[in-house]
């Protein structure tokens, strides 16, 4: 996944092993947008998607999230869309599917509300 990105000129972005060093990374990084599997362990794509959109130690609720999973019977992804997962990409993966639905992200009111967010909190940390 990151060789197709970096291939599309994606620059910067930060690899985790697992859900739980997601979360830890987007406190570090503040990242404009996370991809996740819905199978990873300890903390799956659904419990980093919840904690992002409703813990209080969240970076950013908005922060836009694509999921990757090779499950799409109608039941999961009605508990990722429950959650809160922006935008769902399907295994197997190509490059031209998996740009897609992150383009289709980038033009999306989640990435502009994100946006917005991670800009005022910028300006808050700059008045301190």
């Amino acid at each position: 996944i990151a060789a197709i990105l970096k291939a599309a000129g994606i620059g910067n972005i930060v690899a985790s092993e697992n859900g739980y060093e997601a979360i830890r990374a987007i406190h570090r990084t503040n990242p404009d947008m996370a991809i996740v599997d819905f199978n990873m362990q300890p903390v799956d794509g659904i419990e980093f998607t919840r904690y992002v959109r409703s813990s209080p130690m969240s970076a950013n609720p908005h922060l836009p999230i694509l999921m990757m999973t090779g499950h799409a019977e109608k039941g999961r992804v009605l508990e990722a869309r429950k959650a809160g997962i922006s935008e769902f990409v399907v295994k197997p993966l190509t490059a031209r599917r998996l740009l897609a639905r992150f383009n289709r992200l980038l033009s999306s009111e989640a990435f502009a509300r994100h946006m917005e967010a991670k800009t005022i909190a910028e300006e808050r940390l700059a008045k301190l």
